[in-house]
């Protein structure tokens, strides 16, 4: 793979900034200009684009490519697919009569060099995790969780069959995301900040039910603010996921809280 620095045009072209969203459902749209699976023309020319993405510098060797997205072909046959992905990718980001030139390709690389103002959502995740991680101080890293919790809105690439080299990335993210999500419920916990508790862990559950700290987070949040009733709601449908749950979290919710739920 080859490694360089992040580019973008200069910023007196004033191109329409792109938008990459890869949590969820996949949409990629160019300004207000939304690219459809119709202008990519094969799932291959979107993989190519969603590789390119994920690389280091948005930049990747032909030969790399080539292995990743056709690790059974060698040579002519593997190249020749490559050139036709490449140009269906290039009409796809570059269509419009005003549109970038996003696609940079030489005989040995393809890259990619995204207008000013374009965001990709796994690079704000990844970039807000990695700041987080860096703080040994919950409250100098929660505006960085916050930032990571905010860009996650759904398994990697969801809606899409996913090529091989993308398997370990969505469990990866998907990893990121649960203790992200649990480090900021505790942080809320210890501030009292339990509006916003409630609501991350709601959204962390509805995103990924196995999630199991969002449930006992939820069942001290509403045992703290006396919301009683509401621990029930919180705690896990499966007995043994319940159990679990009340052994994590007994020591912080009062007997006469969790008696009723063990016996409904």
């Amino acid at each position: 793979m080859l490694r360089t620095s992040r580019r973008t045009p200069p910023a007196t072209l004033r191109y329409a900034p792109l938008t990459i969203q890869t949590f969820g459902a996949f949409c990629c749209s160019l300004g207000s200009h939304h690219i459809t699976t119709t202008q990519w023309r094969s799932q291959r020319a979107c993989e190519l684009f969603l590789l390119l993405i994920t690389s280091d510098g948005y930049s990747l060797s032909r030969e790399y490519i080539s292995d990743q997205l056709w690790p059974d072909h060698l040579g002519d046959a593997a190249a020749n697919n490559l050139r036709v992905v490449l140009h269906r990718m290039r009409s796809a980001l570059e269509g419009g009569p005003h549109a970038p030139t996003i696609v940079q390709a030489t005989h040995h690389t393809i890259s990619l060099t995204l207008p000013a103002g374009s965001t990709v959502d796994s690079d704000e995740f990844r970039h807000a995790i990695a700041a987080a991680r860096r703080c040994a101080d919950d409250r100098t890293a929660l505006p960085h969780l916050r930032r990571a919790c905010d860009a996650y809105n759904g398994h990697y690439l969801a809606n899409l069959p996913l090529a091989e080299w993308a398997i370990p990335l969505r469990a990866k993210y998907a990893a990121d995301y649960a203790a992200a999500s649990t480090r900021i419920g505790h942080i809320l916990l210890g501030l009292n900040l339990h509006t916003e508790l409630t609501e991350r862990m709601w959204r962390a559950l509805d995103i990924d039910p196995s999630i199991d700290a969002a449930n006992d987070l939820l069942m001290q949040s509403y045992a703290a603010t006396g919301n009683h009733d509401l621990v029930q709601r919180a705690a896990p449908d499966t007995p043994v996921s319940l159990a679990n749950a009340l052994l994590r979290a007994q020591s912080h919710l009062p007997r006469r809280i969790y008696q009723p739920v063990i016996s409904s």
